[in-house]
């Protein structure tokens, strides 16, 4: 396991076979910097959160798979944007200095690039413009270790064996998808970050376990996908989107009573989708597996 404090930690598999699977959930965090000095209301901040996406995937080594999670806020900087994805007119720049080169989104036009100026629903989140120090540190010790930690992961799995498979967690407002709307939005970038046989993989895993799934709307995927996908290289990765109703109640951010069951069905996906991943898996290096899975009752474990 590799843990850095109030950045990240990765959990690697604890089956008797590793698989060149990742799950990572990069919105989840909620240990706030004391340099982050945001106008906006603490419990604003925490709505923003992808709360709780960390627990329903935790059993993710269960299966086969690596686990990353993040453990600092988004509103405090976007692992899922890229780093020149910044708005300008949140920058102080010294007398002197040249501005940096930078490549805004349209994220970034909304206000939730790289470093967001809002929080939803449109609260501004500083009542000053941030120094070259202050986006230098967030980067270097945030948003840098993430994407290193992914990006070295993604390379060694694919030495390894030869291909990876990436789902990137999340989740999203009952709001976004309305009334009766999807459980679960797959986004794979309109079928460039990974093959067909990957999406549909995932597709009827979560439709088997009775959930309604949505393709790429109202979410696609963005950069954590977009970085490091190639599925021409067998370097599969795939967004997904979970309705915050099925385990969330939004006004107070507190687990309902659907929320175990829902981690046991979520489980029951990434099993599914760990036995896919394991056919691509040379025969050499499944017979070397050495390693033996303890036993886990997912169930059981304690609520956040």
């Amino acid at each position: 396991m590799l843990h850095i404090p109030s950045v990240l930690t990765l959990t690697a598999p604890t089956t008797e076979q590793a698989l060149p699977l990742i799950v990572d959930s990069p919105h989840s965090g909620r240990d706030y910097p004391e340099d982050f000095r945001a106008l906006a209301p603490r419990p604003l901040l925490e709505r923003a959160e992808d709360r709780h996406v960390d627990w329903l995937f935790e059993g993710s080594p269960r299966c086969g798979a690596y686990f990353l999670q993040a453990h600092f806020p988004r509103s405090y900087i976007d692992p899922n944007r890229a780093d020149d994805d910044l708005d300008p007119h949140i920058l102080h720049i010294e007398e002197g200095k040249r501005r940096p080169k930078l490549a805004p989104s349209e994220k970034t036009r909304q206000g939730y690039g790289l470093i967001w100026r809002f929080c939803p629903p449109g609260v501004p989140l500083y009542d000053r413009k941030l120094s070259d120090a202050e986006v230098r540190s967030r980067t270097e010790n945030y948003w840098q270790p993430y994407h290193r930690t992914l990006k070295g992961l993604y390379d060694r799995l694919q030495g390894e064996f030869g291909c990876v498979f990436h789902l990137n967690a999340h989740s999203m407002p009952a709001s976004a998808v309305g009334r009766g709307g999807a459980d679960i939005v797959l986004g794979d970038r309109k079928g460039e970050s990974c093959s067909l046989a990957w999406r549909q993989c995932l597709q009827h895993a979560f439709q088997q376990e009775g959930f309604s799934v949505a393709l790429n709307e109202p979410y696609q995927g963005a950069h954590l996908i977009a970085a490091y996908a190639n599925k021409n290289a067998r370097r599969e990765a795939l967004q997904i989107e979970i309705n915050r109703a099925l385990y969330l109640d939004e006004t107070n951010g507190a687990l309902n009573p659907e929320a175990r069951e829902l981690r046991v069905r979520l489980q029951a996906v990434l099993a599914r989708a760990g036995t896919y991943v394991a056919k691509f898996i040379p025969k050499a290096l499944a017979q070397s597996a050495t390693r033996r899975a303890p036993s886990y009752n997912i169930a059981a474990q304690p609520v956040p």
